[in-house]
């Protein structure tokens, strides 16, 4: 009786996290000229081989735009390889279709005693991290199952403390598109989908949505609440337009714990800056994405 014979797969791994990165658009009325002096290159970046394997990149000390940002300090990593280590040592015998092994990968990023000051405003962060991992199978039968821890701690806004409380391990753990879209429909599980981020005005939903969007990928947030730890002392111009979004009058705004969900990915950025005046332009902290991808599809 003759034998079946396995086709042999080829597992692309993709993984990037990154600490801080920014691009500034002007200085008051001063538009920065076309060329790399307005652009925070990614610091502490690290970047995955198709093959796997290992990167690390770690900075210190980090200074952008006179005294606009300060870090000090930020590290991402990023690993990619099969499981069991013993059972892929038999890839290098040539027998790859009869060994179709997990594939594994984790991204992460921390970012220390972080400053943004415009404005005449100062937004801090004690830390900011996440680790994001995820396991397919490499003949790419079934779809990547990718999950999420993150944290932002001590966070002050004109050294007024806040705490960001961040979505249940149910939401986080969410292992794909499929998984997230089924568990949306359990009556258990649909209060997360006030997490989802709306089209128009991108602003989470203030009750359970009655229809799903129908849009690949889903833009969704990790932070479930952000709230003042003395509310008397607060500044009173600061307003929280929803659950991850920070409006600050005269520095710009924040948007925390954005995380954006495709089949076979996720993407989050833990902080980014919407920068107002007098500096104008984008920055971002701690982020990164992960897929498990493979040929034949």
């Amino acid at each position: 009786m003759a034998t079946t014979q396995r086709r042999r797969s080829v597992h692309f791994f993709t993984g990037y996290s990154g600490g801080v990165a920014g691009t500034l658009r002007r200085d008051g009325n001063t538009v920065f000229p076309e060329d790399d002096s307005r652009y925070l290159k990614s610091q502490a970046a690290a970047v995955l081989a198709s093959v796997g394997g290992y990167s690390r990149g770690e900075a210190g000390e980090i200074r952008f735009g006179g005294d606009l940002l300060e870090v000090g300090r930020a590290e991402a990593e990023a690993r990619g390889d099969y499981r069991p280590a013993r059972g892929a040592a038999k890839y290098t015998f040539g027998n790859w279709a009869e060994n179709q092994l997990p594939a594994v990968t984790t991204v992460k990023s921390t970012v220390e005693k972080a400053v943004i000051r415009n404005g005449g405003r100062t937004v801090e962060f004690a830390s900011v991290s996440f680790t994001m991992s995820g396991v397919t199978r490499s003949d790419g039968e079934d779809r990547p199952v990718i999950t999420v821890q993150a944290a932002i701690d001590g966070m002050r806004i004109d050294n007024q403390l806040l705490t960001v409380r961040i979505a249940a391990r149910e939401f986080l753990n969410t292992g794909s598109l499929d998984d997230l879209r089924v568990k949306l429909q359990d009556a258990k599980f649909a209060r997360f989908a006030k997490h989802l981020i709306a089209p128009n005005g991108l602003t989470t939903h203030r009750e359970v949505p009655k229809r799903l969007p129908k849009t690949e990928p889903i833009y969704c947030t990790v932070v479930d609440s952000i709230k003042w730890e003395k509310p008397n002392d607060a500044p009173k111009d600061v307003t929280f337009p929803d659950r991850h979004r920070i409006v600050i009058p005269g520095w710009g705004k924040l948007i925390l714990g954005e995380l954006l969900v495709s089949a076979n990915t996720k993407k989050i950025s833990m902080v980014r800056a919407e920068l107002g005046s007098p500096w104008g332009g984008e920055l971002e902290m701690v982020f990164g994405g992960e897929n498990g991808g493979g040929w034949p599809p």
